[in-house]
């Protein structure tokens, strides 16, 4: 599912690169004198602002998941406590009422 993500926010990335791109075309148009008026100015200021929400959301969303991914190939990697079992000790020596019973037999 990650790639599907990936591949989304890059869409995100190109598509507020374009509103970028619209909106200089337009303030060139606007300095120019080929067009003129509020709405063209409006315009501009929203393609602006979306342009650029759309590149740092898609980008904050994929820092995310890299850090989540990162955190959870890290949590794969460390031993789990779910193994309560004692190691074994090095001292074998058998208990002490195995070695009587066998003594006491004739």
């Amino acid at each position: 599912m990650q790639g599907n993500n990936s591949f989304r926010y890059v869409i995100r990335i190109i598509a507020g690169v374009y509103l970028l791109y619209l909106a200089w075309n337009l303030m060139g148009g606007l300095r120019s004198g080929e067009t003129s008026g509020f709405v063209f100015i409006i315009g501009i200021a929203v393609f602006i602002i979306a342009g650029v929400f759309f590149i740092l959301d898609a980008l904050r969303n994929m820092r995310r998941e890299a850090l989540d991914s990162r955190a959870e190939s890290l949590e794969d990697q460390t031993p789990s406590e779910e193994n309560d079992e004692e190691p074994l000790s090095e001292d074998t020596t058998p208990d002490d009422d195995v070695v009587t019973k066998k003594e006491d037999e004739p």
